[in-house]
């Protein structure tokens, strides 16, 4: 008889205890089903609305941004011409401008310089932070071959690296350097008619303009180029100096250096020819 009474309460127990784990079951039920009343494919219906709304505000944010682009073209039609023009400057600023005078022209020359990052980029910055601050110089040196002159700014200037060995040119480990340039290597191109470097092989601020008639072969890739005339006009500027009185004694320099200014940048003339 004891054994089955003991049976009889187990069994009680356990029933108890499935009675409360039902009844807890039930309220973490009712309470689900109280946060959130949707049935499930409601909320299905919600979700891909939800993805539509997503898709359309893309949609019109991007229509927005067109339109806003395609007034900004409607505000540049309508500008004037000069104003166009100073933007188009600020947008591709390409070329240095060195403008001066001499005593046997009356009217300012213009030597235009077009820029090439692709030859030296920290050259680049350097020659367009001189043409922000309107920084000066001199001519001072005028030869068969080239023209010389040299930078001069009141302002801190950026640092120039030495350009890079261009694309499939390798140093040559036989090159005997010169003496104003001992420790030369491949810094440029070969230099051609109406290309402008850094003199001696250094990184300025003292600038030359090749003039001779072939590559400077001799030089090998020893300068730093950054740039090339751009136009007639310019030519027509080294010419001019080219006539002004020179003084010898191991290099021709101009009796009287001729003073210039770095004007603003801008876009290049075509029909540059030496």
């Amino acid at each position: 008889m004891r054994r089955r009474s003991d049976a009889s309460l187990c069994g009680g127990v356990c029933l108890l205890v499935l009675i409360v784990v039902f009844c807890h079951w039930v309220l973490l039920l009712q309470k689900a089903i109280e946060t959130d009343r949707k049935p499930f494919p409601k909320r299905l219906v919600d979700l891909a609305q939800l993805a539509y709304r997503t898709d359309v505000n893309a949609s019109v944010a991007s229509q927005i941004a067109e339109g806003q682009k395609l007034r900004g073209s409607d505000a540049d039609a309508t500008e004037s011409p000069q104003t166009q023009e100073a933007h188009s400057t600020r947008r591709e600023p390409n070329v240095a401008v060195l403008k001066f005078h001499t005593d046997i022209a009356s009217a300012p020359l213009t030597i235009r310089i077009r820029l090439h990052t692709e030859w030296s980029e920290s050259s680049v910055i350097y020659m367009s932070h001189a043409a922000e601050a309107g920084c000066g110089g001199q001519l001072y040196r005028s030869e068969t071959f080239l023209v010389q002159g040299r930078l001069l700014c009141r302002d801190q200037m950026p640092m120039v690296a030495k350009g890079s060995c261009p694309e499939g040119v390798s140093p040559d480990p036989h090159r005997r350097c010169p003496s104003h340039d001992p420790l030369c290597g491949c810094h440029g191109p070969i230099m051609t008619r109406g290309m402008v470097g850094w003199a001696g092989g250094s990184t300025g601020p003292d600038f030359f303009v090749y003039i001779g008639d072939g590559p400077a072969l001799h030089w090998a890739h020893d300068h730093t180029v950054f740039g090339q005339l751009a136009d007639e006009e310019s030519w027509d500027a080294v010419r001019a100096l080219r006539k002004l009185p020179v003084r010898t004694g191991g290099m021709t320099m101009l009796t009287k250096p001729v003073d210039f200014e770095v004007g603003p940048r801008g876009e290049h003339r075509e029909g540059a020819t030496a």
